[in-house]
């Protein structure tokens, strides 16, 4: 078994003992224990009103007290007041006189190439070139090993964990740990000072279903940050799990995705998605491209990560393809048509509208980031397919709205450039979550 495979293999057992675990966790805490857990989640997202009412009820604790104490720096008269009710003074001067190590951990789920996987190496990015240390881990037989991995097109460096029995061990060198997906956020939280899950959109958080509610609720009412893409898993957060999310939206390097004026337009259809993933629904969605590649004598260019294959004369498919050739794909494609169930932010329309060219696409929640209907982009509701090839008719058959479409997506492209927008997230990451003081409540 080769190291992916074991990491892999790792990882899914890991999942069902932290579900396990986390259950676990709930049904033993007493309902006290569980009151000061809701009311610091309450107050990390802003919303004091939970644990002043445990202060007033006499059900807290200092970690209660502390946290109110820090969260009214700003109002001396409720600042001093709950300072005042700490019991252990010296809790105050061990909190306020550590001293940071400007080290972050960052839990990876896999190591499959992905979009999820690309934004957790820009954020990684982003905090290394403002000046902190940080290290990848991923579980594996062996704790402490550092493994050289190859995830798509990135050299990445990873440090092993052989399970969570063993985070203990390291986790005090680290201001910071990231959990990448939700069932990391059980074990992070119990062995690190500060943790948060940085959310990209998965199909169980995308879940309405009550038992799939019930089961994520035991990760996501723990007293973590949480961040995520975009405002439509903001909103999840907030109706599903009564909790907020900031946003660190995805971004675009124009150096790298652009308007090559050099190449010439060719007639191609592109749809990028892995068949694999049945809410990608990408083979459907080619199928009803069909009729109209042969309407205007044209093919469908299909870009997948993984190995797969249409079989019909007008389809080229075309398997992970290096940076430079996928950018030449988006520069001289007539359209990118998308014809997904649901997405978290969905990036290849967006890079595609740097480069562009005109985007048709299902409106699959997490576009509207950025999409708007008739303006930087023609939208249809999920296999709505009549209204998708009319959309793509409109395109080849009127330049006024093809140009249109163009230019508003230029324009789209540059609020989301890779310099910017980083320099944002770095802003919110360092200002919300690196010099929060809130400590665990139990």
């Amino acid at each position: 078994m080769n190291i992916s495979a074991t990491i892999h293999k790792k990882a899914q057992m890991l999942f069902r003992q932290r579900i396990e675990s986390a259950n676990t966790f709930w049904n033993n805490a007493s309902e006290e224990e569980v009151q000061r857990l809701i009311g610091t989640s309450r107050l990390i997202d802003g919303d004091s009103k939970f644990a002043e009412k445990l202060v007033e009820l006499r059900k807290h604790n200092d970690a209660i007290l502390y946290n109110l104490y820090k969260h009214y720096e700003n109002s001396a008269k409720k600042r001093n007041y709950y300072k005042n009710g700490i019991v252990n003074k010296k809790l105050i001067k061990d909190e306020e006189g550590k001293t940071l190590t400007n080290k972050v951990a960052i839990f990876l789920p896999h190591v499959a190439w992905t979009g999820g996987m690309k934004m957790i190496f820009t954020l990684g990015d982003i905090l290394i070139n403002k000046g902190y240390h940080i290290d990848y881990f991923v579980p594996y037989n062996s704790t402490g090993e550092t493994l050289n991995l190859e995830v798509g097109p990135l050299s990445v460096e990873a440090i092993t964990y052989e399970d969570d029995s063993v985070i203990h061990s390291f986790s005090s060198n680290y201001d910071l740990a990231i959990a990448t997906y939700w069932d990391l956020i059980f074990p992070l939280y119990q062995n690190f000072k500060k943790t948060v899950h940085f959310g990209q959109g998965d199909y169980n958080t995308f879940s309405n279903k009550p038992d799939k509610i019930k089961m994520l609720q035991l990760f996501y009412s723990l007293p973590v940050h949480h961040m995520g893409v975009s405002s439509f898993l903001t909103d999840i957060m907030r109706q599903n799990y009564n909790r907020r999310s900031w946003i660190v939206p995805c971004s675009v390097n124009l150096s790298k995705f652009n308007v090559n004026k050099d190449l010439r337009k060719e007639d191609y259809i592109l749809v990028i998605g892995d068949a694999a993933n049945a809410y990608k629904n990408t083979n459907e969605t080619i199928e009803n491209l069909l009729p109209i590649a042969e309407k205007f004598n044209t093919h469908i260019k299909w870009v997948t990560p993984t190995k797969g294959e249409f079989n019909h004369k007008l389809v080229e498919t075309i398997i992970n393809p290096e940076q430079p050739q996928l950018v030449e794909l988006f520069q001289k494609a007539k359209v990118l048509v998308n014809g997904s169930l649901i997405e978290a932010f969905s990036l290849p329309p967006l890079e595609a509208m740097a480069c562009g060219t005109p985007v048709v696409a299902s409106n699959n929640m997490g576009i509207l980031q950025y999409a708007v209907n008739g303006k930087n982009i023609l939208l249809f509701p999920f296999k709505n397919y009549d209204l998708m090839r009319e959309h793509i008719t409109n395109i080849y058959t009127k330049p006024e709205i093809e140009l249109s479409l163009i230019k508003e997506g230029l324009e789209t492209a540059k609020d989301y450039e890779e310099g910017a927008v980083n320099e944002m997230n770095f802003e919110l990451i360092r200002n919300e979550f690196l010099v929060s003081r809130f400590i665990k409540p139990i």
